[in-house]
């Protein structure tokens, strides 16, 4: 594993608080156990960005600092293992990916990427609220389908906007 510096160690806390105010307080939540935020989108982009590593490390401490900050419940300890599958998944489909293809790349790690955290969550959701998964799973798939649309827009738009370019040249370059 690289050295982690000071740019990435920022970087990495801005995208937990990111990923905090998308999630506890920029989304929607119809029911307990179902909500619709872009707050895995910081989590991806970390992914991306940064690797696996830092990536897993943002949505571990997005998770638990957002359970503090802002949640009304306890802290459910392998709930917080869905953000960090987000992390380590988009990391490693980045290094495996982003050498093909971009955008192909992007319509195929997102959607796995939630199905795979869809159908943990809703596991873990089913156990520690004593519901059935069925239940939860059938409306976390719905879920999994508009975030996945939104999600690879949103992350599409923001690796192609001018400051990602620049971002991309400097950390090609070295700098």
């Amino acid at each position: 594993m690289k050295k982690m510096t000071t740019r990435t160690w920022v970087l990495m806390g801005l995208m937990t608080a990111i990923s905090i105010i998308l999630t506890r307080f920029l989304s929607f939540s119809p029911t307990n156990s179902l909500r619709f935020s872009l707050g895995q989108a910081p989590i991806i982009l970390t992914g991306i960005w940064l690797g696996p590593i830092p990536a897993v490390l943002v949505g571990m401490v997005s998770d638990i600092l957002g359970v503090f900050l802002a949640s009304g419940g306890g802290w459910i300890p392998f709930l917080t293992l869905a953000p960090m599958l987000v992390g380590l998944y988009s990391g490693l489909m980045a290094r495996f990916y982003m050498q093909n293809k971009f955008v192909l790349s992007l319509l195929i790690a997102i959607p796995i990427n939630f199905l795979v955290r869809g159908l943990y969550f809703s596991y873990a959701l089913s156990v520690a609220y004593d519901a059935v998964f069925s239940a939860i799973l059938t409306w976390r798939l719905v879920q999994c389908a508009i975030l996945t649309v939104a999600e690879t827009v949103v992350i599409y738009l923001l690796l192609k906007s001018p400051a990602a370019q620049i971002a991309t040249e400097q950390k090609s370059a070295g700098r």
